[in-house]
């Protein structure tokens, strides 16, 4: 006998993910004495009726049944072997899930024990009736760091409609980087990327990476260049989008600025300036704040704007900027994101200074009235040329274009003098503004150490010196 309370909270579109792991709980509980089997006939009613309850709930609520999922494999179990007779009613809600909410979904699925259960046999169905521009499918059958989440099973299913999918043409571009990355591991895999690789550089939202990662497999990538060279507008969206660490959306609000036509344009002026092909630039490293692109001796730094985007003043420590903005766009979900774009002079960071190297920049900072927060190795290096602007057409920048608040002229240092890359975390000294970043050890060693030297030269000369001071927050 099934509770006529619940049948019809089900029937009306009223039944929550509240009530539903209420229900399903108690095909997990001991059995209790005259009530079980009402108990039990209702949780049997919910999951017969899955389907049905799936498609009327709000995408956020079916998050929240997977998260319980994830805290018990009981629960689990009978979710996904109850989700497995509702797979329309699954990619239906999917579907109509915003980007934010149907990526956490996929994660609870990939976090949940049984969830292979819901893929076995599906994957086709899924591929093909799934949302592509809503949900991004492939983080659902790979590991965030790399690598196939499922077992082979899946795996080999997952394969097959992706191979089915390139011979056609209509693999989705999203999938690309991670389908080489998983066909180069199999025996014919080379062969196989050999014989499309026109079509999977033509295809990839990600046509650098792909280059690339075709050169790497093994593959002759000759011929292929100049498909990349005519993919300018999809290179800056790759430098913006889902890999970089600023996620813009290729859909531009209005009144936000079109970070994506800009860029366009810089990597138009860049290449040419530097007698390259567009596929010939390099990424050379992505992190937490900034993708790095090498074109020619420039270096393109695309990312989160910096804490301070306003520098006191210009210095000889400092790499001379060509181009340092801050630009408004929305990222995927249209939330406000802001980009910072710089042009720069490529530098030798293969030595890595000395500790005393960097101490002596610090203290040069600080007698100038700054206070440099975030000393360390990995963000100087040995210049190349000499440290002004090398760039055709352009002899001076002004400096309120690149965030220096003062127009100084400073002191041009050449070839292997040493200068700070990242001009993030410096500030005036004594400003409220001063912050530390985390694992900013060295910087207060060597403030403690530049304080100690001041305090030694008061002793000596009495008050000619006067000890400067530190404001923080």
């Amino acid at each position: 006998m099934v509770n006529p309370k619940i049948k019809q909270a089900i029937e009306n579109g009223e039944f929550s993910w509240y009530m539903m792991i209420k229900q399903i709980k108690t095909l997990t509980e001991p059995k209790r004495k005259g009530i079980d089997f009402w108990r039990k006939d209702t949780a049997k009613y919910v999951l017969k009726n899955f389907g049905d309850i799936i498609s009327q709930m709000d995408p956020s609520e079916f998050r929240t049944v997977l998260e319980e999922c994830g805290k018990d494999s009981k629960i689990a179990e009978l979710v996904f072997g109850a989700a497995q007779n509702s797979l329309e009613s699954i990619i239906e809600l999917l579907n109509r899930s915003y980007p934010g909410v149907s990526y956490s979904i996929i994660e609870n699925l990939k976090a949940a024990e049984y969830s292979d259960k819901l893929l076995t046999g599906n994957v086709a169905e899924l591929y093909g009736k799934i949302d592509r521009d809503k949900v991004d499918l492939s983080a659902l059958f790979f590991k965030n760091n790399g690598g196939f989440f499922y077992g082979e099973e899946i795996r080999e299913e997952y394969m097959a409609v992706l191979a089915n999918a390139v011979r056609t043409g209509s693999i989705h571009p999203s999938d690309v980087t991670g389908y080489i990355e998983e066909i180069k591991k199999d025996e014919q895999g080379v062969a196989f990327l050999s014989e499309y690789a026109a079509t999977l550089v033509s295809v990839t939202n990600s046509p650098l990476k792909t280059l690339e990662q075709l050169g790497n497999a093994g593959v002759d990538t000759k011929g292929l260049n100049e498909i990349v060279d005519s993919r300018i507008n999809d290179i800056a969206k790759e430098m913006l989008g889902q890999n970089s660490p600023v996620k813009i959306s290729d859909t531009i609000e209005d009144g936000q600025s079109n970070v994506r036509e800009m860029l366009v344009l810089m990597i138009q002026d860049l290449v040419k300036n530097e007698q390259v092909a567009p596929s010939e630039i390099r990424h050379l490293s992505k992190g937490g704040f900034a993708n790095v692109f090498e074109v020619g001796d420039k270096v393109l730094k695309i990312g989160r704007p910096p804490l301070a985007y306003g520098i006191p003043k210009n210095s000889k420590r400092f790499l001379q900027p060509i181009v340092r903005t801050v630009q408004n766009s929305c990222n995927a979900l249209g939330i406000k994101q802001p980009v910072n774009i710089e042009i720069l002079e490529k530098c030798d960071v293969s030595t890595p200074p000395a500790e005393e190297e960097l101490y002596m920049i610090y203290k040069e900072l600080r007698e100038e009235g700054m206070i440099w927060t975030d000393a360390k190795k990995s963000n100087v290096g040995r210049l190349l040329k000499s440290n002004r602007v090398h760039f055709k057409g352009i002899e001076k920048v002004h400096h309120d274009n690149v965030g220096f608040d003062e127009d100084k002229q400073v002191e041009e240092l050449g070839p292997g003098e040493l200068v700070i890359l990242d001009l993030d975390f410096i500030f005036k000294e004594g400003s409220s503004r001063i912050q530390w970043p985390r694992g900013g050890t060295l910087s207060r060693q060597f403030e403690k150490r530049y304080q100690g030297e001041l305090e030694e030269k008061l002793r000596v000369n009495g008050n000619v010196i006067q000890k400067k001071e530190v404001v923080e927050r």
